[in-house]
Formats: C-alpha cells, sequence, structure tokens
C-alpha cells in the first residue's frame, strides 16, 4: 500500500515514531486524499479545484497531529 511506503520513508528520512497510531493516520489521511482528488477529476478533466483543496485541507488535518506543516 503506498500509504505504508510514505510512512516507511518518512520514519526513515525524519526520525518518526514507527507507530500504529501514525501509521493509522498516514493511511487515514491517503485514503481521503485518493477519494476527494477522484471526485475532483470525476466532475472536471482538470481537476474540481474545491475539491483538490478540500483533499489538501484533509491531509493537513489529519496528519498535523504528527507533522508540522509551514503556515500559506
Amino acid at each position: 500500500m503506498l500509504a505504508g511506503a510514505a510512512v516507511d520513508a518518512v520514519v526513515a528520512r525524519f526520525d518518526f515514531p514507527d507507530e500504529a497510531r501514525v501509521r493509522l493516520a498516514f493511511e487515514v489521511a491517503f485514503e481521503a486524499a485518493d477519494a476527494l482528488v477522484a471526485r475532483a477529476f470525476a466532475r472536471d478533466a482538470d481537476g474540481d479545484a474545491e475539491r483538490l483543496e478540500a483533499a489538501r485541507s484533509a491531509v493537513r488535518a489529519i496528519l498535523s497531529e504528527y507533522v508540522a506543516f509551514p503556515e500559506n
């Protein structure tokens, strides 16, 4: 699964804890983003901007407990 590979990379590169709760957060973030991005491109061949932004926001919200994101 892509989320598992992403967690492995983050754990290795940034010394994140390799914990079940971190893995779950990444899996949920990937699943949410996948669903929203799929809907964005189902509605608009170029990607519905509102749904793409919703995907970014959802991933940030889910992972914010583990990752410090820069302010926009």
